[in-house]
């Protein structure tokens, strides 16, 4: 046991050492990354009826079968600065590139740990990040037919009308994250955190169809009613809680 406490401390300092003698104090990097994170669900059972807006009140029922969970893919930019062993930066942005997901803007601060392996550094950063924007699951789509259906003043007619569902939240995320540095230029990471949502917002649905922007309504708008397994929610039917995987390349630009 003495041996193996001896061993772990003289790697400590051989990497401390080495890290002294190899890195530049600061660097820049501009980062991108896929991001794979999932939309929880409460309930499954998604029942919604639209009634038209005008003399005729003609109904349309739309019913759909939520997953419990909903995974998701986003495209990650961040630029980071700092110091290699020290404080970090990083300022991301989160692009949502299926149907559903997080869309996020945050900053995050966080403390390398330079390990020089071999040929490459490993750069060891856990973090805190703060960030908020949007979430938003596409629930699906139904046909309106000839005579339409007017939602706020909006007249779909003959159109395929895509139903989503929305809230805006604001997140704190701790994240660990090890990046594989080659020759101090280019750095192959992985990630992995948890976003924890705070200050969540109502949620509300929106309409999109061809030929028309999205239109915004409320839950209680009095255009349509709906229920979760047979029960009107009173609160959001899904939470974007959860851990999130990053794998990314980065640019590095040394700073003295």
């Amino acid at each position: 046991m003495k041996h193996k406490l001896i061993l772990a401390i003289s790697f400590l300092f051989i990497t401390c050492y080495s890290y002294s003698q190899g890195l530049t104090e600061k660097y820049t990097s501009f980062d991108l990354g896929l991001v794979r994170s999932n939309l929880e669900f409460e309930g499954s059972d998604f029942n919604l009826n639209f009634t038209e807006n005008s003399i005729r009140e003609l109904e349309y029922i739309f019913e759909q079968k939520l997953p419990a969970t909903q995974s998701y893919t986003a495209l990650e930019v961040a630029f980071k600065w700092g110091k290699y062993k020290g404080l970090s930066y990083s300022a991301y942005l989160n692009f949502v590139l299926t149907g559903e997901g997080k869309s996020k803007a945050g900053l995050s601060v966080g403390y390398n740990y330079p390990i020089e392996i071999g040929i490459f550094d490993l750069l060891l950063r856990p973090s805190v990040g703060f960030s908020g924007m949007s979430a938003n699951y596409n629930v699906g789509s139904m046909q309106i037919d000839t005579i339409g259906i007017i939602i706020d003043d909006t007249d779909y007619i003959d159109r395929e009308v895509n139903i989503n569902i929305g809230h805006s939240t604001c997140y704190v995320s701790p994240k660990f994250e090890m990046t594989f540095l080659f020759e101090q230029k280019i750095g192959i990471s992985g990630s992995v955190s948890y976003d924890y949502a705070i200050n969540i917002g109502e949620q509300d649905f929106s309409y999109t169809a061809m030929d028309f922007d999205a239109t915004a309504v409320d839950f209680d708008s009095e255009f349509h009613n709906f229920t979760v397994d047979g029960v009107t929610p009173t609160e959001n039917i899904f939470t974007s809680n959860g851990l999130v995987y990053t794998l990314g390349i980065s640019w590095y630009y040394n700073r003295e």
